[in-house]
């Protein structure tokens, strides 16, 4: 079995193939939360099992797209950003009753060295919101796989990637580049080739004002760039459960591309976009309506948003503070905008789960460095079970950090995920 593709002429990615992936991938997820949540229920973890086996006993690869190669490293991306999390909930809590089916974990450990691995271990060709996914998901197989050297790959392509997607002032007049090519490229990337002097050849420099914690694909729209800060966040949250504190590594960088994204999607519909956004000078909604500049500003699902305020706000103690954006009022010191958004939306607008992100509302909001109780506690592992080397085993990158991250899920949450992603579905799926 392969995925990602229909294998019909034309556009052979496609998004039917990738959405039902993330389906499946996600009912094993939510079955896996399930039974932590319900305090061991029994038909949760089965549930989980049947998918994983299936993925583990079947699943060869992603196949490739005439008109995209690469777009499988995507897939693979995404999808162990959340496959990886619910095998290893299942592969620490879990023992099978008599009769029932056990996880394959050896199988699955292939599957994930011969399906994935080879994606994602060179970051994936494009360098945006499909690099940062693949640092996470590649840390994620890597604790799984209890391998240093794929866990330690994953931080190198963090901190490559994380410096070149979200540009801070103090990097100078332009931001990092992982990309051969002249200034006037990385302009025109960066402004989402959307200006006049982008369509020349040579492209000519649009003249782009960088702002203060822009990221990469914001001139995009705020989806992918969401997602793109999604990853960075979800990598440095299980990184610091590992030892490594990359929250601390890249934090100015990271607080101040929040700040600005969260921002942005606040202010852009009553005052319009920021002065000289993405090299095209708008004070108003018009031109996005001809098309020069991105629009649905509150799609921020993938933005991990509680992920990174519950590790600087309620295990540091330090707040967000608002950033100075042109055009837009002066920041104020005391204001909050992440906890201001958090309150109104607490994770997005319609944050259940997609590509990324799933219930982090429920694993990550107001926790601090807690793990949120199942209803009734599940009893340890009886000596000689499968579970029972979780506490003392030697891990060489901290196996189980998935599972302390991703804990705990609400059935009602649930149904309304499965029934707010399908009717966003659309929205979302263009992979380029």
């Amino acid at each position: 079995m392969a995925a990602g593709f229909d294998g019909d002429a034309g556009r052979e990615h496609t998004d039917r193939g990738k959405r039902n992936m993330s389906y499946q991938i996600n009912s094993a997820y939510a079955n896996a939360l399930l039974y932590y949540y319900s305090g061991g229920k029994e038909k949760y973890a089965q549930n989980a099992i049947r998918m994983l086996n299936a993925y583990a006993h079947t699943f060869k690869g992603f196949a490739s797209s005439s008109e995209n190669s690469h777009v499988g490293d995507l897939f693979a991306a995404w999808m162990s950003q959340t496959l990886v999390r619910a095998a290893e909930i299942i592969r620490y809590t879990y023992s099978p009753t008599e009769g029932k089916q056990s996880f394959d974990v050896a199988a699955f450990e292939s599957m994930l060295r011969t399906a994935f691995v080879p994606r994602l271990r060179g970051g994936t060709a494009n360098i945006n919101n499909w690099r940062t996914s693949a640092a996470e998901g590649l840390m994620n197989i890597g604790i799984f796989l209890d391998d240093r050297r794929l866990y330690e790959r994953s931080l190198e392509i963090w901190r490559e990637v994380t410096p070149a997607y979200i540009y801070l002032r103090s990097d100078g007049p332009r931001p990092a580049s992982l990309l051969d090519g002249t200034d006037a490229q990385l302009d025109c990337r960066w402004a989402d080739n959307r200006a006049e002097a982008c369509k020349s050849h040579p492209k000519k420099s649009p003249g782009i004002m960088y702002q203060n914690g822009q990221n990469q694909e914001i001139c995009r729209d705020m989806w992918h760039s969401s997602a793109g800060v999604g990853g960075i966040i979800n990598a440095a949250e299980t990184a610091f459960l590992q030892g490594d504190d990359l929250y601390a590594e890249e934090g100015t960088r990271i607080r101040t591309g929040l700040s600005y994204m969260i921002q942005l999607s606040q202010n852009v519909k009553k005052h319009g976009y920021p002065a000289d956004f993405c090299a095209v000078t708008a004070g108003s909604g018009a031109a996005a309506e001809q098309g020069a500049l991105p629009e649905d500003w509150d799609s921020t699902e993938p933005l991990s948003v509680v992920v990174a305020q519950n590790h600087y706000s309620n295990r540091l103690g330090v707040s967000f503070s608002s950033i100075d954006i042109p055009g837009y009022s002066p920041a104020r010191e005391e204001s909050d905008p992440i906890a201001r958004y958090v309150k109104e939306y607490r994770s997005g607008p319609r944050d259940t789960y997609g590509y990324v992100s799933a219930w982090q509302v429920l694993t990550h909001s107001g926790i601090g460095e807690g793990v949120p109780a199942s209803a009734e506690p599940l009893p340890p592992p009886a000596p000689g079970t499968p579970d029972a080397h979780l506490e003392s085993r030697d891990k060489p990158t901290g196996v189980g950090g998935i599972l302390i991250i991703f804990g705990i899920a609400s059935i009602v949450l649930l149904t309304v995920g499965l029934l707010r992603l399908a009717l966003s579905a659309n929205r979302r799926d263009s992979v380029t």
